[in-house]
């Protein structure tokens, strides 16, 4: 046995600890023992405080000694005997396999296509990843992760998929770990817990979209902030910086968020911005402007952080009310906006100065959102929902106390407890009610691309030109690029059929003849293909929705129907398997010889 002391709030005390070395090139190991022994008596002060020098120093040599194997063993030991990490081992294979269940969904929504076809194009040719069309696509923290999943996967969507639940989990860590460090462990199990079960963060967990990703990031900015201001070093004010850069490579819409943490420290700790460590927390996200205007100066587009500098003072959501205000039902829930706004304001009272920032950025990206930006959706809110979990977390965590406060008996703690657990487990199970419902009904949409693109794969000669209605996740599934219209070419064969500059919105007056006369200039030279869907609403009006007058159109332009892909739909007779993409053809015209010779 070895027995170390250390010294807590002034005292020493002594802890034992158990370290068993193995013998090198032998199976037998040896016990080291250390004896420390507390003279109670208040003399000879300096000899003992030598002592536990010596002591120390021997534990520190015999820890030295140990193998990796030994220090891993010692520490899992450690964290398995706290009863808080167990329950949260507890919730975290809940919340995995909650999602695991999804792994198999076929669904694809586009804005995914495009970032697991980018995972493609790094693979297959990995000096895109220098690219600019790489470097500013966003969700760069997604490709990343996404590509070794896929090395031993080869399915696509499936390491999409995994990547992103990988990216969720790991929030839901960081939010236990942030609430350990704000409030308590209880403040952090409840976070973990709830954020676990949310059906918008579960939801997007599943649906590979970044914004889940971009709510870990966060989580990640706020954990380190609060460790830079409890420990005030230099590391904890460089991983601040470093993390509010992570937001934006997780997604650019976090571009503006250093800057609200600048504004914040203007507005309430000026004092301290330009000191260690709190100058690095700001400073190093800020080195991106520099970014953004060499790309400026070489000619490229102005990028995300100048754009999102100029969306600070547009005004652009004004005509448009409360839009922002209206998802909040959905995007927090009412029984978590309740428990939070009791949380702050309690907050408040105690003068909790840790959760300060995190209740100022929730209400800057508020008021934000409701002035600075138009037609906002809930999911580009659900980055603000670990801070609403995180203040309810702490009002429900001091309910109990108070509870404890009102009576010293026993059985009011344990009452306490079991009325925090019940609650919490009735907050998660409504969410598991509300994301299963959810997701389950997205479930049936956006399906049949991949059997689509692998048809086209199969059937289509690589260079014969493909009109796609739904032109992202064709590329994805087919692996052939964007050929057209401009900005969209990149020499492939998959031409948007809902190009904004020829097929659609401001040309819809034109666009449909801009269509017809591009099928006839195409077919002089090559057969033509055409991929058109229920799902995508975005295709142009002057065929969509599909109706049985969109076939007979596209019919009268020599497009035959070549193949038809069927799923399981929701309609309003039940659930029905019907046909939703349709791939047509119309054949190279045919030069008639009789024509030319008169």
């Amino acid at each position: 046995m070895v027995k170390k002391k250390e010294k807590f709030e002034g005292e020493l005390k002594e802890e034992t600890v158990k370290v068993e070395v193995s013998a090198e090139g032998s199976s037998n190991k040896s016990v080291i023992t250390v004896q420390n022994n507390n003279d109670n008596s208040n003399s000879n002060e300096n000899s003992n405080n030598m002592g536990s020098s010596e002591n120390i120093n021997r534990l520190n040599n015999l820890e030295n000694k140990l193998t990796f194997s030994d220090k891993l063993k010692l520490k899992t030991i450690e964290f398995l005997k706290d009863k808080y990490n167990l329950m949260f081992l507890v919730v975290f294979i809940i919340g995995l396999v909650i999602r695991l269940k999804y792994l198999n969904l076929e669904v694809i929504w586009n804005d995914a296509a495009v970032h697991m076809w980018y995972v493609i194009k790094i693979i297959n040719d990995p000096t895109f990843v220098f690219s600019f069309n790489f470097i500013y696509g966003d969700h760069l923290i997604s490709h990343f992760v996404t590509i070794p999943f896929y090395l031993i996967t080869k399915n696509i969507v499936a390491s999409g998929r995994l990547a992103s639940i990988l990216i969720g989990m790991v929030g839901v860590i960081l939010i236990y770990l942030l609430g350990k460090e704000i409030s308590n462990k209880n403040t952090g199990l409840i976070a973990a817990a709830i954020l676990s079960f949310h059906p918008l963060f579960w939801f997007l967990n599943v649906w590979i979209l970044a914004d889940a990703h971009m709510a870990t990031a966060v989580i990640f900015s706020l954990y380190c902030f609060v460790r830079m201001n409890k420990e005030k070093t230099t590391f904890w004010g460089i991983m601040t910086g470093i993390s509010f850069v992570l937001t934006m490579l997780a997604k650019f819409q976090a571009a503006h968020f250093f800057m609200i943490l600048i504004i914040y420290y203007i507005l309430f700790d000026i004092k301290r911005m330009f000191k260690t460590p709190w100058i690095y927390s700001w400073v190093i996200p800020s080195l991106s402007i520099f970014a953004d205007l060499f790309m400026i100066i070489i000619g490229k587009k102005s990028t995300f952080v100048l754009r999102a500098l100029s969306l600070m003072i547009d005004f652009r959501g004004m005509p448009f009310g409360l839009d922002t205000t209206k998802l909040f039902p959905w995007t927090f829930t009412w029984s978590l906006l309740l428990l939070s706004l009791f949380g702050a304001i309690l907050i408040i009272i105690y003068r909790k100065k840790e959760f300060y920032f995190p209740i100022f950025f929730f209400l800057f990206y508020w008021t934000f959102s409701e002035v600075n930006l138009d037609q906002p959706d809930a999911r580009h809110l659900l980055f603000l929902v670990p801070i609403i979990i995180l203040i309810a977390s702490f009002f429900i965590d001091e309910v109990r106390n108070f509870l404890n406060i009102l009576s010293k008996k026993k059985i009011i703690s344990y009452f306490s407890y079991i009325l925090m657990v019940l609650l919490v487990i009735i907050i998660c199970y409504n969410f598991y009610q509300t994301g299963t419902q959810f997701i389950q009904s997205k479930s049936l949409t956006y399906t049949g691309y991949q059997e689509a693109g692998q048809w086209i794969k199969e059937n289509v000669p690589e260079d014969i030109p493909i009109f796609a209605g739904e032109y992202r996740s064709i590329r994805l599934f087919t692996e052939r690029e964007f050929g057209g219209p401009t900005p969209e070419f990149y020499g492939g064969p998959i031409l948007n059929l809902r190009s904004p500059r020829r097929y659609t919105e401001e040309h819809e007056s034109d666009g449909k003849s801009n269509f017809e006369l591009d099928v006839a200039n195409l077919s002089k030279n090559s057969d033509v293909y055409l991929e058109i869907d229920i799902w995508e609403y975005a295709q142009p009006k002057w065929y969509w929705p599909l109706s049985e007058n969109s076939l007979k159109y596209f019919e009268s332009l020599g497009f035959k129907l070549v193949n038809m892909i069927e799923r399981d739909v929701m309609t309003s007779d039940g659930l029905k398997k019907i046909p939703v993409i349709f791939i047509l053809r119309k054949d190279k015209e045919v030069i008639n010889a009789t024509k030319l010779i008169k």
